[in-house]
């Protein structure tokens, strides 16, 4: 259906879904490794009959991130995942006797690439950290592989607004040739002289007591 970034998902006739189906919609991303972000609109499923209870009949399956979680009952907008994993399989069961809406979805594939970075007027960039990283997940987590992003400091550091583009893929070799998954950027707004314009001599031989308010 050519280049698709976002739009819904809906079960078939929705608000008056129809009963006794079994369909799955497969979401697939349109690069390596670029998120994916979905969203519950509004679901109305029959719920568990006993609190705490899997969801038996009327349920939606989500497998993603090499695992598989069910739904049912009421919810209304909010997000049911992000993932960078190559797809997402939506799987719908109704029962005969199944009540309630059905369900609706939003998807959403960001601008891939995409990195910027802003500061107020008058504060300039400073970089903490930069790195590509490499795990189980879109954004960085203890344990991840990575490989510093010396182009970053290089390009944004003393700069107001910056941006960074990550449309290629960038192989890490500390992390066994892998693709990296994420740019990883920390960074932090200074104040320039226009807004502090306290400045010292550094061989003034003096001491500076700083204090708080």
């Amino acid at each position: 259906q050519g280049d698709i970034r976002r739009g819904f998902i809906n079960s078939p006739n929705f608000p008056n879904t129809q009963n006794n189906i079994n369909c799955t919609y497969d979401l697939q991303i349109l690069k390596p490794y670029q998120d994916i972000y979905l969203y519950i609109v509004d679901m109305d499923l029959n719920g568990p009959n006993v609190i705490g209870q899997s969801c038996t009949k009327d349920r939606l399956i989500v497998r993603a991130d090499d695992g598989v979680t069910e739904w049912c009952g009421r919810s209304f907008t909010n997000i049911l995942l992000k993932t960078c994993h190559k797809s997402v399989l939506l799987q719908l069961i109704r029962s005969s006797n199944a009540r309630g809406r059905g369900v609706k979805f939003y998807f959403e594939f960001p601008l891939f690439g995409a990195n910027n970075f802003q500061c107020p007027s008058n504060y300039i960039i400073v970089i903490h950290r930069a790195f590509y990283g490499y795990g189980n997940r879109c954004d960085y987590t203890i344990n991840d592989c990575t490989s510093e992003a010396d182009h970053v400091y290089r390009t944004c550091s003393g700069k107001q607004t910056c941006s960074i583009s990550f449309l290629n893929i960038v192989t890490l070799p500390e992390c066994n040739k892998s693709v990296a998954k994420y740019l990883f950027v920390g960074y932090q707004c200074l104040p320039t002289l226009t807004i502090v314009q306290s400045t010292y001599d550094l061989c003034s031989s003096q001491t500076l007591n700083l204090f708080g308010s």
